[in-house]
């Protein structure tokens, strides 16, 4: 039974993953949000929230999760925001368009040098400890997010949001 929450939980992290990315293309300008309206409902019916609550805990959720996604951008080898109309930009929300292109930006700018196959090493160093520097203003304004959502929920509401990999 363990093994199937295990597995459960795993799951439920993945589509949490994939929808933040989600979010943080849209929030660059990549998409529209059909999906989200309903992952965001079902969010809602898990934690038993009247529509008055929502309204508090919506904007928090989203932003947490636009976090969540520059957190994962470049990642498993990703172009950044290289196909598709280019990255960066910026969209409201999610921990604002600084970071969002930031992380794009540095994410692009390594992956240019990493085509030259006589970059400079310095020069590698260099832009992967910008986009180190930039993922951490990201997780740092990711752990604000996530203690200000806290602060509004119950123990339940915790708990669940915990479950799906959207608080530690």
């Amino acid at each position: 039974m363990s093994h199937r929450k295990a597995v459960l939980g795993l799951a439920v992290s993945g589509l949490v993953m994939v929808f933040a990315a989600g979010m943080a293309f849209a929030q660059a300008g990549g998409g529209g949000g059909g999906g989200r309206g309903r992952f965001m409902d079902r969010i809602k019916e898990q934690l038993d929230v009247t529509d008055a609550e929502w309204t508090v805990l919506q904007p928090k959720l989203e932003k947490v999760m636009g976090l969540q996604g520059q957190m994962m951008a470049g990642r498993f080898g990703g172009r950044g925001g290289r196909r598709g109309g280019g990255g960066g930009g910026g969209g409201g929300g999610g921990g604002g368009p600084e970071a969002n292109s930031d992380v794009m930006e540095k994410v692009k700018a390594l992956n240019d040098t990493l085509d030259n196959k006589d970059a400079d090493p310095k020069d590698i160093a260099q832009k992967v400890n910008a986009l180190r520097d930039a993922r951490e203003r990201v997780r740092a304004d990711l752990t604000k997010a996530q203690a200000e959502l806290k602060e509004v929920l119950t123990p339940r509401q915790e708990a669940r949001l915990v479950l799906m990999g959207m608080l530690d």
